[in-house]
């Protein structure tokens, strides 16, 4: 139904390869082409900051919109998909550090300082690898340099525990086989659990 293809970096600023391919006709394309893509990105950053090159498919229109919405973006006059990839937290005791490990490796340059408050309301100054400055608000910075969780001034958070049977219903953890084959949700990276109506806000 789907193949994914990485190949890591050879060296450490070299930008990890990616192919992605899906039946675009099978009802359950989207989320193979997710999972699969979801699983390179993570896979290709466990070891710091990395370029990710994704080639675009003729037809994979599936793939493409989902490479979309995890931060890749397309590079000039090709057929590949670019995405930096951090795989670890950015928070006040390791930003500098993160911040010129990145640039030194996919030559997106963040600012070395923490963003202050003032950052957080009006954006931070970000430097691409072709020399172009955006201001991008922090939230859709982590979430096209995903995986990472940024942590930033006044940012709220919440870690909420939940019952093991509830788990393996999000996770896909449970021991037991499932009679009917794996829920969708086990093959998606961002999962909610809703237990009645009343927790959905």
């Amino acid at each position: 139904m789907a193949v994914g293809i990485y190949r890591a970096p050879s060296t450490v600023d070299a930008p990890a390869r990616l192919l992605v391919h899906v039946r675009p006709d099978h009802v359950s394309c989207e989320t193979f082409a997710e999972h699969l893509l979801d699983e390179a990105i993570r896979e290709s950053c466990h070891s710091g900051p990395v370029t990710i090159e994704l080639r675009a498919i003729l037809g994979q229109s599936t793939v493409s919109r989902a490479a979309k919405l995890r931060g890749f973006l397309p590079a000039a006059n090709s057929d590949i998909l670019i995405k930096v990839a951090l795989g670890r937290p950015l928070t006040p005791s390791t930003w500098t550090a993160i911040a010129r490990q990145t640039r030194r490796r996919t030559g997106l340059a963040l600012p070395e300082a923490v963003p202050t408050a003032s950052a957080v309301q009006t954006g931070l100054s970000v430097r691409g690898a072709d020399g172009s400055e955006i201001t991008v608000q922090l939230a859709a910075l982590e979430a096209a340099l995903a995986p990472t969780l940024i942590v930033w001034p006044g940012r709220d958070g919440v870690i909420v525990p939940i019952a093991k049977s509830f788990a393996d219903d999000l996770l896909g953890t449970a021991d037991q086989l499932y009679m009917f084959g794996r829920p969708n949700a086990a093959f998606v990276s961002l999962r909610t659990y809703f237990n009645s109506p009343r927790t959905a806000p």
